[in-house]
């Protein structure tokens, strides 16, 4: 009787027959399955006749289209008794010392001159301490091993406890947004992840919960008893991260990941592409293009228009919520290939997409977080290219899940507002830090009563911003704010105004832009010149100190609230003498500027 491995995974019990029949008359032929019923490429066959090493000859030939093995079968007994031998031998070979343990061993067996040459040269002390004793004998590997692990448990008990991260036990197979959605019912969800084998992808049953402020974690410790598709899930607070000094880099890039910080500017551009590009468009020498800053700058600004249109094409978007498995890659060197960026992402899991839209933008989708997130704290400010640029990384937007919540909070609407009546939004700042954010609705209520409709306390990272907005009536408008303004709670005394209207879009509700950011070496009429390249300037003033330098920031009037939404939406994500240009709408008288003619 043989054991044959390897089969084809359509092979049928007359095609093995026929295989070996050549050999004797076969008595059984037997196909093993699962319990699904799938052929496991598996099968006994049973010869009453036919000699083991004759039949042996196919072993390794082909049947069908696979290269089979053949192993004379054995019998339970003997498989048992076989496996028995197996695991005695692994246990015998572990007993014995290996490595460095087994050098010391043999040397002090010999001992003499050689064990004391073998003292003298090992002059690294912490190694010696930790393979010897004081008598130049072999310590008991498991006593330190024990005591590392001792150690590493009393620093983890010296560490502060994050007053924001929840930590869970035997949690169910279950996806990080479901996760989340079961502990929004004790405050708003800021990070979910479910720790996964990178190598297996095994599921684990340990998972971090991180609120957006401490009250959801204590509701959340509270509770005593949580069930997760039926098992009982046990909670803890976690323990904050310590930093190694040898390892602060890296910490620093995993901390900066976290509530994506990374993100400074989506439509960031390496600006020796730029100056590349706009050299081949002009038809211009690249070193005598970049001696102009206005040209940069305004180069700069039509290929972000360009690369706006990309991201649409591509399913990207500037606002929303960020995606947990998609990276956008920035800042890419023009020599490296999409296939060179595949590869090097490919290390870290499953890569769903990885497309180079752009000159130096590449969109990177994972099929699993967990991979994502190693992949993005792995490969931000990795140098790539003959260039060596550092890659900045910060998790895309996709459209299609904007879009959905976009439609889910307009469902909402509807549902809450079947009737929808004349209202108007107030402003509301000074509040508290410790005001939360049930105590500020509840105020409200009591305060305005039937004139109140709905509020949002606006909310940061750690805790709320200080201000809110509550919608009312409108015709209580000027009743509500003299009411919100003689409001005192938790030691502050609100203040109360009633909120801007946003502006119809594509266009400013007003006219003037204040541009900061500046560099000191900028010239002023440079500066003019490049602002003039998106409308009509009707005044442009740049504040000075007493000494005749810039103050760093400058107004610039334009002539209609288009023309200054244009000049905002271009010239917001461009560079000007290498610093990137912060511009804002000005709704404040200047002080101290100066007309430049």
């Amino acid at each position: 009787r043989i054991y044959v491995k390897t089969l084809p995974s359509k092979a049928s019990e007359k095609l093995v027959r026929d295989h070996f029949k050549q050999f004797g008359t076969i008595t059984d032929c037997v196909l093993v399955r699962d319990q699904s019923g799938r052929f496991k490429r598996i099968a006994f066959v049973g010869f009453s006749d036919a000699k083991f090493d004759q039949i042996m000859k196919l072993n390794g030939s082909y049947c069908g289209d696979s290269k089979i093995s053949i192993y004379p079968a054995l019998s339970h007994q003997d498989a048992i008794d076989k496996n028995r031998k197996r695991s005695q031998d692994v246990k015998e070979a572990e007993k014995k010392p290996r490595g460095a343990q087994a050098m010391v061993n043999k040397i002090l067996e010999e001992g003499g001159q050689q064990l004391e040459k073998f003292v003298q040269f090992t002059k690294q002390k912490a190694w010696q301490n930790e393979m010897l004793d004081d008598n130049h004998k072999p310590k008991n590997q498991q006593e330190i091993i024990d005591q590392k692990i001792e150690a590493m448990k009393k620093e983890e008990a010296q560490l502060e406890f994050d007053q924001l991260k929840l930590k869970l036990r035997q949690v169910p197979q279950i996806s990080e947004s479901d996760l989340a959605k079961k502990f929004e019912q004790f405050g708003p969800v800021q990070e979910c992840v479910i720790c996964i084998d990178p190598i297996t992808k095994a599921f684990s049953d340990v998972a971090f919960v991180t609120f957006q402020t401490p009250n959801g974690l204590k509701k959340a410790l509270q509770k005593k008893e949580i069930f997760i598709k039926g098992r009982l899930v046990q909670l803890s607070q976690a323990r904050q991260q310590e930093i190694f000094r040898e390892n602060q880099f890296a910490y620093f890039k995993q901390a900066l990941d976290k509530h994506n910080k990374l993100a400074w500017n989506t439509l960031i551009q390496n600006q020796t592409n730029v100056s590349s590009q706009l050299a081949k468009r002009l038809n211009v020498d690249e070193t005598e293009l970049k001696q102009n800053a206005v040209a940069m700058a305004a180069g700069e600004a039509l290929l972000n228009d360009e690369l706006l249109k990309e991201f649409e094409k591509v399913g990207l978007q500037l606002n929303g919520t960020r995606s947990k498995t998609a990276i956008l890659v920035k800042n890419i060197p023009e020599d490296v290939r999409e296939i060179d960026l595949l590869k090097q992402f490919q290390t870290f899991g499953t890569v769903i997409i990885c497309q180079l839209f752009y000159i130096g933008f590449c969109l990177v989708q994972f099929d699993q977080p967990n991979d994502a997130r190693r992949a993005f704290n792995k490969m931000a400010f990795k140098k790539v290219g003959k260039t060596f640029q550092p890659l900045m990384l910060e998790w895309a937007i996709l459209k299609d899940v904007a879009e959905e919540e976009v439609q889910n909070v307009k469902e909402d609407e509807d549902k809450a507002e079947p009737t929808k009546e004349a209202t108007e939004s107030i402003h509301i700042k000074s509040i508290s830090f410790q005001t939360t954010s049930e105590k500020f609705e509840q105020t409200l209520k009591s305060q305005l009563k039937d004139a109140y409709v709905s509020c949002n306390l606006v909310m940061g990272l750690q805790n709320h911003k200080g201000f809110g907005f509550v919608q009312v009536k409108d015709i209580n408008l000027q009743q509500s704010i003299s009411t919100l303004n003689k409001v005192i709670l938790d030691g502050f005394k609100w203040e109360a105004t009633q909120a801007k209207q946003k502006a119809v879009e594509g266009e400013l509700d007003t006219n003037k832009l204040i541009v900061k950011n500046l560099a000191f070496q900028a010239n002023q009429k440079e500066l003019k010149q490049l602002c003039s390249q998106f409308g009509r300037i009707v005044s442009f003033r740049v504040p000075k100190k007493l000494n005749d330098e810039l103050r760093g920031f400058a107004f610039v009037e334009y002539a209609t609230g288009r023309e200054a939404f244009q000049a905002l939406k271009m010239l917001g994500q461009t560079h000007f003498y290498g610093r990137h240009l912060v511009v804002e709408p000005s709704y404040e008288k200047e002080v101290g500027a100066v007309d430049i003619e």
